[in-house]
């Protein structure tokens, strides 16, 4: 916006037709408010995000240890959890909060009510496979500490957790949210 005040001043001062130098400067103005708005836009979505999960694991959590599948990295550039999911879910706790929140993918959102689902595979103890339904969803590993991965597709990983998560909430982002993972549906 400083920018176009500084391109008004030269083209007034510069320009004999005011009418003329003026109006690239509102168009250039114009167009930068536009794009300005559109992406508060994408951070409004984005906080949105960052309240729903923080308070969503805040409430539904029972263990010290919490897994959170697919966590969403950002929303169309907009950060939701890069870091500080910790210290979300701490504000929005009401009993004691998880001592420990571990992300175990990381996905990039470009619609609000991108939906995943994950599925406990039978036949294999503590092997899941994670599914993004929407096409254009991407995931990518967030942290190889705590599982190993298995197989990947495009937009689908099947993994197994290092240590059973038994005395641990596991919990998945799908559609703007996050569901706390139950075996049945």
């Amino acid at each position: 916006m400083f920018a176009a005040i500084g391109i008004a001043y030269v083209f007034v001062t510069l320009s004999r037709y005011l009418r003329l130098a003026l109006l690239p400067v509102v168009l250039f103005a114009g167009f930068s408010a536009a794009k300005l708005y559109e992406f508060s836009g994408d951070w409004r979505v984005a906080g949105t995000m960052t309240r729903n999960i923080a308070h969503s694991i805040a409430a539904e959590a029972a263990h010290e240890t919490v897994y959170l599948v697919n966590r969403p990295d950002r929303y169309r550039g907009a950060y939701v959890f890069r870091t500080g999911l910790q210290a979300a879910v701490n504000i929005f706790a009401k009993s004691p909060a998880p001592r420990s929140i571990r992300s175990i993918f990381a996905q990039r959102v470009d619609v609000p009510g991108a939906q995943a689902s994950l599925q406990r595979n039978s036949g294999t103890p503590d092997t899941y496979t994670l599914s993004l339904l929407d096409d254009g969803s991407q995931y990518f590993f967030a942290d190889p500490t705590y599982v190993e991965l298995l197989e990947t597709l495009p937009r689908a990983a099947t993994f197994r957790f290092r240590e059973p998560p038994e005395n641990a909430d596991l919990f998945f982002y799908t559609a703007g949210n996050v569901e706390k993972f139950s075996e049945t549906p």
